[in-house]
């Protein structure tokens, strides 16, 4: 169980799934590119006394592709 205080930041393990297919495609073009459009939306399940409520998740933002790599290649393999 994890506890957090009003309004602060965390960070959640998660696993995400790439069309490759699409990826294959344009790896070309993503070989260009300098940042890329990451895209999270999904929900969370918040629980306090008893009580419980689904969240809904929606992210967006441009994050440089080094570091995009820097985390796929830094994960343990499942």
């Amino acid at each position: 169980m994890l506890t957090l205080s009003k309004k602060s930041e965390f960070i959640l393990p998660a696993t995400v799934k790439v069309d490759m297919i699409s990826a294959i495609k344009n790896q070309q073009e993503l070989l260009k590119k300098k940042e890329a459009l990451i895209r999270v939306q999904g929900t969370a399940m918040v629980k306090k006394a008893g009580f419980s409520k689904e969240i809904p998740i929606s992210y967006e933002h441009m994050e440089s592709i080094d570091r995009i790599r820097a985390l796929v290649t830094t994960s343990p393999q499942q």
